[in-house]
């Protein structure tokens, strides 16, 4: 009996070794899979920090200068501007806002050296040109867009033509580069008459889309020939100050989003209150702008030009990045 009973001890004891063998070896596995997966996560995600090398920045800036935000991932290589930019005011406005207009493109020429310069509406009065009597007024329903809405539309003369028939008389924008405020139904009223995609006009309706950037290029080029530019104005003045930054930005050719980032404005989540762009958004500008990065550079070309310029930003820049970045969350 003592005997069968020391066997049966024994025979726990070994059992219980074997388990705790395979709890071991399972915990084993956990941790040695956790590294891993860190170890790939640091690697190969866009990096987050607070003093990010010139190397974790050219990732970043590939990923938003090389790819559309919305459109076929073939369309690859860096977009600009290359000759100079005549913009148009539209819609319903006050004066801070209009200021907060001109204060922004002020600030992207002299990031980007692209000269910007203010157009003024018209109205047409028996087919002859004359000074508009009040362009701040919300558009209206019958606001057209009569060119840049598609290749036929005299490409060669590179303008929007928006014009909204405010009965007696006829309101007329006419520039390369429309910028347009107003909520959201005026906004689909606009967006509803652009070459884009029927889901992504049903986003822009469901409010899964908030603001958005529609840009033209020169036929066979990535040089950027108009931009249209729809900014809400009926989300609060913070998100309207997020909108109207991000989009003018974006219609430079920082054209992506680098979702969760804490690097730049685009990082797709408004919720953390970023109205504002970082240092490294106008290191990014500046580095999209330098004659030494060429139109249509994409892959492995991109990358190496734009690290080198980085690095030199960065070593001119390096007393004051930290400063710079505390006005935002």
């Amino acid at each position: 009996m003592l005997q069968l009973h020391t066997t049966a001890i024994k025979s726990s004891l070994g059992a219980l070794r074997i388990r705790t063998a395979a709890i071991v070896i399972a915990l084993l596995i956990t941790v040695l899979a956790s590294v891993a997966w860190f170890t790939w996560n640091a690697t190969n995600s866009i990096p987050n920090g607070a003093n990010p090398t010139a190397d974790a920045l050219a990732d970043v800036f590939l990923e938003i200068v090389d790819l559309p935000e919305i459109g076929d991932d073939r369309e690859r290589g860096a977009r600009k501007w290359v000759k100079p930019i005549e913009f148009n005011i539209i819609g319903e406005r006050s004066p801070a806002l209009e200021t907060m207009v001109e204060g922004q493109m002020k600030h992207l020429s002299e990031l980007s050296g692209v000269p910007m310069l203010r157009k003024k509406a018209f109205v047409l009065v028996d087919r002859n040109e004359g000074p508009a009597s009040d362009d701040r007024s919300p558009i209206t329903g019958n606001i057209k867009l009569l060119e840049g809405r598609s290749e036929n539309d005299h490409p060669e003369r590179g303008i929007n033509v928006l014009l909204d028939d405010r009965s007696p008389e006829v309101i007329v924008w006419r520039s390369n580069y429309a910028l347009v405020l107003g909520d959201r139904m005026a906004l689909i009223g606009v967006f509803r008459q652009l070459p884009l995609d029927k889901k992504v006009v049903q986003a822009f309706i469901e409010e899964r889309i908030k603001c958005f950037t529609f840009l033209r290029f020169e036929a066979g080029s990535n040089a950027i020939r108009t931009a249209i530019v729809l900014v809400r104005t009926d989300m609060g003045e913070r998100m309207t100050r997020r909108c109207l930054v991000e989009e003018t930005t974006q219609s430079l050719g920082l054209v992506n989003d680098v979702y969760g980032s804490t690097l730049t404005l685009f990082d797709d989540m408004p919720e953390r209150g970023r109205t504002e762009l970082t240092v490294y958004d106008e290191i990014f500008l500046r580095v999209l702008y330098h004659p030494e990065l060429k139109l249509g550079m994409s892959g492995k070309e991109l990358r190496d030009v734009s690290r080198r310029l980085i690095a030199a930003e960065l070593n001119t820049m390096s007393g004051t990045i930290e400063s710079k970045n505390r006005g935002d969350p």
